[in-house]
This record gives C-alpha cells, sequence and structure tokens, in this order.
C-alpha cells in the first residue's frame, strides 16, 4: 500500500511540472465530450428492408408504404421468394417484410392474418429500434385503416429477430472493440 501511494505523489509532481500533460489530460475530456455530443449520432432510421409481398393487392401496398413513410425503413429491394429475402438479409438488408398471400382479403373478412419481419440481431441497436417501431407502425396501420373495431386484432404481427435474438449488444460490441 506505501508503494502505491509513493508512485501516486510521484505521478502527481510530475503532472503539475509538465504543462503539456496538465493540457492534454483537462482538454481531452472537454474534446470527447464534444464529439460524443455532437458528432455522434445513434439515431437508428432508413433501414434497409427488403419486402416479399405474396399478396399484392392495394392494401399490402399501402402497408408497405406505411413502413417506407416512417423513416425508419428503406425497401432497398421486392423480393420473389424467402431464399432471397435470406440472402439480402445475410448480405445489404437489415430487415425483410414478409406479406402472406390472401392478406387483404383475410385482413377486410376479419379473420385475421399473420405479417411477419425478419429482424437482423446482430447490431442490438437497431434491432431493438425495428422491433419497436414496427409494432408501433402495425397498430397504427390497424387504426388508420379503420381495422380496429374488429374483435379479434386482423394483423397478426410476428417479429422474429436473427443471429441474435436476445440482443445482447456484448455479442455486438466486444468484437468489435476487439478489432478496435
Amino acid at each position: 500500500m506505501h508503494n502505491i501511494k509513493a508512485v501516486a505523489i510521484k505521478e502527481f509532481l510530475h503532472l503539475f511540472r509538465d504543462k503539456r500533460t496538465l493540457s492534454l489530460i483537462v482538454f481531452m475530456p472537454f474534446v470527447q465530450l464534444m464529439i460524443y455530443g455532437y458528432a455522434v449520432n445513434t439515431d437508428v432510421k432508413h433501414l434497409a428492408t427488403a419486402v416479399y409481398d405474396q399478396d399484392r393487392t392495394y392494401l399490402s401496398r399501402r402497408l408497405v408504404d406505411t413502413f417506407v413513410q416512417s423513416a425508419y425503413f428503406d425497401v432497398v429491394e421486392n423480393v420473389n421468394s424467402l431464399g432471397e429475402m435470406r440472402k439480402l438479409i445475410d448480405g445489404k438488408g437489415q430487415n425483410g417484410l414478409i406479406i402472406p398471400p390472401k392478406f387483404s382479403r383475410d385482413v377486410l373478412s376479419s379473420k385475421g392474418t399473420q405479417v411477419q419481419l425478419i429482424i437482423d440481431g446482430t447490431d442490438s441497436n437497431p434491432a431493438n429500434a425495428a422491433l419497436a417501431t414496427s409494432q408501433s407502425i402495425i397498430a397504427s396501420f390497424v387504426q388508420k385503416e379503420g381495422l380496429v373495431p374488429v374483435s379479434v386484432s386482423p394483423i397478426d404481427f410476428r417479429p422474429r429477430l436473427w443471429y441474435n435474438p436476445d440482443l445482447k449488444s456484448t455479442y455486438f460490441m466486444i468484437p468489435g472493440l476487439i478489432g478496435f
């Protein structure tokens, strides 16, 4: 304990003698505050999204438009199969919206239907944003289209997270820090 105290006193004396080191210690936290406060933006918007619209009706296009108008999702490609969607999510996409066949018919007949959003969970921040935002978008869509008074919700929305279903940020941060 005595050795630690002696080293600490030596370092403080050196710090006050060397004005450059003292200014660096005072100036660097200020620079970091400016960088993290103004330059680093963690807002998640414009997530690359693939759409597999098997219904291709007015109502399904309105649902896709609702996702796009939110500014959180950008449709990068309309795909024609689940295999294409998987390739897109594994590549440049972050999400995949699947609208089943007979979507409009089932929704309008009060039968209800399932809509699925596949979310790439490798980075937990965009995945959390996509999950929360998509649920709000579906609720807003149901209300805007006048589908609310139905006894059973007309859309059974089932988001699914790929690669990191628990959204643990350590799976994303630790490999990044090791690389840094």
